[in-house]
């Protein structure tokens, strides 16, 4: 026989939401955040920096009117108009630096150079301006604040190509790191940090470009600003990006501990379903069987003979017994009563009624502080007295050797809740005892079932209310019970009732 081997599913990891919504909100927040600074960064330094180009435009045409500066400039057809036109491959590689060819100018274009100088001098005299150069339709320089450039002509220049088709050009390592290396950069010195070069078409009367105006500039304060507001956006974006990712950390975090709360509770049903119907199994095959061996131990008892103290025992057993199978059911099936309104003070006073003789035989101290008037909440009164009794009782097998035991209620600040104390004095509770009190079926008691204190929580919480515990080794246990006050209609009471 061959024998068949099935291969066991590999185990699945479980799916951590928050991990994975950290990691990918962050990263997606981090890659928006980068490229909208980038682009408003880039736009902002655009629109800075084109606007003062047409401040200087607006100048340069100004002056170009006033002394009727079109006459430097050969008019269209005068020469041989060599210019490419824009978008036309240049006639050298880009990175390649040439010193332009030697054209050279006329003898009238020679002796209008210082009327030239006295005009367009007052460009170069401009706040910022490095150096200024003068171009006419072929890309030769008519005038520069540097001589050596006067006469060449320079074929690789994209931005002048499109200057000389009626754009302005504004160009700067601001909004581009990748620069041509320009023939007329080899007559002067880069001086300054972030120079701004401008391109100015000229026109004439028929609107016609007749040459191009070049400003090397070097404008500090408006580096300086562009400077700033770019490292405003850059942190801005990046708060926006943190608030954003906290927030959103914060819903996911909530949510997952909603989930958590939610998975715990479906756990907890199940739970109290699979006690249900084992409380139900429970008290149909024992309840019976333990009224026969009950009433057959009751006839022992009453006949009198030898086997009489053994006969009180079977009663007693039989008694636990019968109480375990009632907490369990008691645990397992809450509510289905409607709730009315009931005095807290008369509760807790009906409670201790029971347990005057414990009280007496464990030589402990009750103290009751109850206020007035008497608070009313909305309950099931016997299912609320049945979880106060659960606590007194508690308290009292916590002092053995006696002790004190406080009761006591309050109004809580607001007057729209009350809350209901029970303390002692007896031998307190550990940190890891105390986190697990709440659990059902877990006990320390040797007869113990566990459910006492689990059942007190169910009952509190069903009403609306909430219940916190405190403890310390040695030191005593106190439980805190809070209910929303009603008044005697069972509506929601307000401070206005007071």
């Amino acid at each position: 026989m061959i024998a068949q081997v099935r291969s066991l599913p590999a185990q699945v990891r479980p799916f951590r939401l928050t991990r994975w919504f950290a990691v990918l909100s962050l990263a997606s927040i981090v890659i928006f955040g980068v490229a909208t600074a980038t682009l408003l960064s880039r736009l902002m330094g655009e629109r800075m920096l084109h606007r003062t180009g047409e401040v200087n435009m607006e100048f340069v045409h100004s002056l170009v009117r006033i002394h009727d500066g079109v006459r430097f400039f050969p008019q269209p057809g005068a020469v041989a108009d060599a210019a490419p036109k824009t978008g036309q491959p240049a006639p050298h590689a880009h990175g390649v630096a040439d010193q332009g060819r030697p054209v050279g100018l006329n003898p009238d274009e020679q002796a209008r150079l210082p009327e030239i100088e006295r005009v367009f001098g007052q460009v170069a005299r401009m706040q910022g301006v490095l150096h200024a150069n003068l171009y006419d339709r072929t890309r030769r320089v008519l005038w520069s604040t540097n001589r050596e450039a006067i006469g060449r002509q320079f074929d690789f220049n994209p931005e002048l190509a499109e200057a000389l088709g009626g754009e302005l050009v504004v160009e700067s390592d601001l909004l581009n790191t990748i620069h041509y290396i320009k023939p007329e950069h080899v007559f002067f010195k880069r001086e300054g940090k972030h120079a701004v070069e401008n391109y100015i078409p000229v026109f004439d009367a028929a609107k016609q470009v007749v040459g191009v105006v070049e400003l090397y500039m070097s404008p500090q304060s408006l580096v300086d600003d562009v400077v700033d507001l770019t490292r405003f956006i850059w942190i801005a974006a990046g708060l926006a990006a943190a608030f954003l990712f906290l927030v959103l950390m914060g819903i996911v975090l909530r949510a997952d501990a909603l989930i958590l709360s939610q998975q715990h509770q479906l756990v907890a049903a199940e739970s109290m379903s699979a006690v249900g119907e084992m409380a139900s199994a429970v008290a149909h095959g024992i309840r019976n069987p333990l009224a026969s061996i009950r009433s057959s131990a009751e006839l022992i008892v009453e006949d009198g003979g030898p086997s009489n103290e053994q006969a009180n025992d079977i009663v007693q057993q039989v008694d636990r017994l019968e109480g375990w199978v009632r907490r369990l059911l008691s645990y397992a099936y809450q509510g289905g009563r409607a709730l009315e309104p009931v005095d807290l003070n008369a509760l807790v006073q009906s409670s201790l009624s029971g347990f005057g003789r414990d009280l007496e035989r464990h030589r402990i101290e009750l103290a009751l502080d109850l206020v007035a008037p008497a608070p009313l909440v909305n309950a099931e009164r016997d299912s609320l007295e049945h979880a106060l009794m659960n606590l007194v009782a508690n308290a009292i097998d916590a002092m053995p050797d006696g002790g004190r035991l406080s009761l006591a209620t309050a109004y809580e600040r607001g007057g729209r809740r009350v809350s209901l104390q029970v303390a002692d004095t007896g031998i307190g509770m550990s940190a890891e005892r105390l986190a697990r009190i709440f659990m059902p079926f877990h006990t320390t008691k040797r007869t113990g079932l566990g459910v006492g204190t689990p059942l007190v929580k169910r009952t509190v919480e069903r009403l609306g209310g909430t219940i916190d515990v405190s403890s310390r080794p040695g030191a005593g246990t106190r439980f805190v019970l809070k209910f929303p006050l009603v008044d005697r209609s069972g509506r929601p009471r307000t401070t206005r009732g007071f």
